[in-house]
Formats: structure tokens, sequence, C-alpha cells
């Protein structure tokens, strides 16, 4: 009788097992701007595992999650989003355009400020006067219009 017992759980456990680890799924979509444009390069992280991956050039993407999952999507100079895996395998995302950045000065010791935080003078130089230079080397572009160089 009790061997009879302790098969039938070991069934019951071997059966319920597999469901367990079938619940891991492929989710795949593709992650856009407000305008449509694919993003590429787009990461994808599973919040949870830290798991990730990123877009293709169309802005598709594929990963494996679990149902349940918060997964996250970033890209430089947009908002971040954050969506929970549902029963189906496709997610598609739209994100916002936010996170303007800033300029930021490099300092001595790689210490970064502000601009108007410094109480010293800085210079700038403009993409346009590199441009106008056409050397193949930036530090020969800077040659002449940064002190120092």
């Amino acid at each position: 009788m009790k061997q009879k017992i302790k098969q039938t759980l070991m069934v019951i456990c071997f059966l319920l097992s597999g469901v367990i680890f079938a619940q891991v799924k492929t989710v795949n979509g593709t992650v856009t701007d407000s305008d449509g444009v694919p993003l590429p390069g787009a990461s994808i992280v599973l919040t949870e595992t830290n798991e990730g991956a990123t877009t293709d050039f169309d802005g598709n993407f594929s990963i494996s999650a679990q149902e349940g999952a918060t997964v996250e999507f970033s890209y430089v100079g947009y908002e971040s989003q954050q969506v929970v895996v549902g029963e189906g395998s496709t997610i598609n995302v739209t994100l916002v355009q936010g996170n303007a950045l800033d300029e930021i000065v490099v300092t001595a010791l790689g210490i970064k400020r502000a601009e108007k935080t410094l109480a010293y003078a800085t210079q700038t130089v403009k993409s346009e006067d590199l441009a106008q230079a056409r050397d193949i080397s930036v530090a020969n572009s800077l040659t002449g219009r940064a002190a120092g160089s």
C-alpha cells in the first residue's frame, strides 16, 4: 500500500515538473519610436535575471522569458519602458523621446562637471570646425583650434 502511494506521488511530481519548466517561452517583437521608425541597437533586459538582448537593424528582438517576468526596454535619448510578459509571445514597444543629453565637460583626472559650474575658462571646438580641417586624425584636426594643441 505504501509502495503504491510513493509511486503515485513520484508520477505526480514528474508530471508537475514538466509543467513548471514549460513556462519559459520565447518572446519576440519590435521596438520603434513614436513615428514608427525601428530602433536598431535598443537594449532589452529581464529585470529579474539581468539577461538581455539587443534589437537588429529592423528593431526586431527575441528573448527567452517566463510568464510574469518584467522586461525593460531602453535606448539612448528615449525613456525606458517596462513591460510584464503575459500569455502572448509578441511584445511591440513604442519608446517616447526624453532623457535629453546635456553637454558635459571632462576636466583633469576624468572628473565631469557641467560647463556653467566651472570656476575657470573652458574652450569649445564645434564639429563644423573639425569638418573643415578634413584630416583623418582628430588630434591633427584640433591643432590650432584648442589651447595646448
